[in-house]
């Protein structure tokens, strides 16, 4: 059995330095190596596909977050006049947290200082009617969202003095900004609402059904 076994052995040698000009050590090593590679690349986009739905997840739960805190917030906060109001004590009186309150109420003492600094700039540019629309449009495969000139100023302000992503949702009147388009819009900050509202013409906000921002654009 050893020397037809042999006898075999030597044949596929001679036959692979026949037919293909290669040493059988060498193609047997390339061929080792080959497979090694394709267990790292399965296993490196396994572990992609891991992370990006960690991502995913974590991005839910960080709008879930915000989405959470603009509804507690959101009846305390008052935008219909110059300045913004939040009235932290009833709030936390009502049960909102402590933490969550005063770090609304920071975010607005710095929106009404951003409006105070800029209060000749946004006299002299914004008409005493708000122009522009505020609704939203629906679609199966996006929304887009339109906020008037006064709206959209407010949000300016907003993103100006730095406030966190749950004010930013709930500061609006009569509309709660989604926690995941707020998110987003501290990503692309207030030079994009600005240049958009340019002219005081409103701003439209395009993103998908999951909450994801595509663009900011003049109504």
């Amino acid at each position: 059995m050893f020397f037809i076994y042999e006898g075999h052995l030597n044949a596929s040698i001679l036959l692979s330095r026949t037919c293909f000009g290669v040493d059988p050590k060498k193609l047997f090593s390339l061929f080792f190596v080959a497979i090694i590679i394709a267990v790292s690349v399965s296993s490196q986009s396994a572990i992609a596909e891991t992370n990006q739905s960690k991502v995913a997840n974590s991005s839910k739960k960080e709008a879930e977050q915000i989405n959470k805190e603009a509804e507690q917030i959101k009846p305390y906060i008052n935008s219909k006049g110059t300045f913004v109001e939040f009235n932290k004590e009833e709030a936390i009186k009502n049960g909102v947290n402590k933490n969550l309150a005063e770090k609304t109420a920071d975010d607005i003492k710095k929106i009404n200082q951003e409006i105070r600094d800029n209060q000749n700039k946004i006299m002299r540019s914004v008409t005493p009617n708000c122009r522009g629309v505020t609704k939203v449009n629906d679609n199966w495969f996006d929304n887009v969202i339109y906020l008037d000139s006064c709206k959209a100023q407010t949000l300016e302000n907003a993103l100006q003095a730095g406030a966190t992503a749950s004010t930013l949702s709930a500061i609006l009147p009569h509309m709660t900004i989604p926690g995941s388009i707020a998110a987003g819009f501290l990503s692309v900050g207030e030079i994009a609402v600005s240049s958009a509202n340019n002219g005081n013409t409103g701003i439209r906000i395009r993103t998908s059904n999951s909450g994801d921002l595509y663009w900011i654009h003049s109504q």
